[in-house]
């Protein structure tokens, strides 16, 4: 579902409609940092692009609750630098580089008008359609329509990235480190089931 996802993204930037094409240069990276990171989108729409390291990148403040303004991480656990392979750390560069709208706050992913966007915005006009691309949607019947209904939802690629570094072995306080957890039982409750 992961590679139909990012497959959906290729497809929607490199689409024939101008207009989803642009709206797609920025949610293509964004849905590729979102699965290879493991952040909230809270932090990836407030991330800052000076904060793209050598390596990964260095996650610092997020999105307050509300989408009012922003702010440090929710605890200091929340400052962490994440890893990332050289093909994403291209891919977030040659956006920053070529695409990104000149903001105050040094967003990364700023609205054209250089503000940060509204999660929400992103779950539905972005992740969502990107759900919808890839078939990964339910039909539901309410009242006398049959709606879609997306199978995920954008804090579910947090969990998918948990899961691989559970797969892989990895060491449970370096999950913990990555994952932004404070203290230990946070991570055990939330993912001791796959261990």
């Amino acid at each position: 579902d992961v590679q139909a996802l990012l497959d959906a993204a290729d497809r929607l930037a490199n689409s024939s409609n101008r207009r989803i094409a642009r709206s797609w240069q920025r949610y293509r990276p964004m849905l590729y940092l979102a699965i290879a990171s493991g952040m909230r989108p809270q932090e990836y729409v407030a991330l800052a692009k000076s904060h793209i390291r050598e390596g990964g990148v260095q996650v610092e403040r997020a999105l307050e609750r509300g989408g009012h303004r922003i702010t440090v991480t929710k605890t200091p656990a929340g400052r962490r630098f994440i890893d990332l392979s050289e093909d994403t750390l291209d891919l977030l560069r040659h956006y920053a580089n070529n695409h990104a709208v000149p903001s105050d706050y040094d967003l990364l992913f700023p609205t054209a008008s250089g503000r940060w966007q509204c999660t929400d915005h992103w779950r539905k006009r972005g992740f969502y359609a990107a759900c919808v691309e890839a078939g990964l949607v339910d039909e539901i019947k309410q009242r006398r329509e049959i709606i879609l209904k997306p199978r995920y939802k954008p804090y579910d690629l947090r969990h998918f990235y948990a899961s691989m570094l559970i797969e892989e072995r990895a060491n449970l306080k370096r999950i913990q480190r990555l994952m932004g957890h404070e203290d230990i039982k946070t991570t055990l409750n939330t993912y001791g089931h796959q261990l």
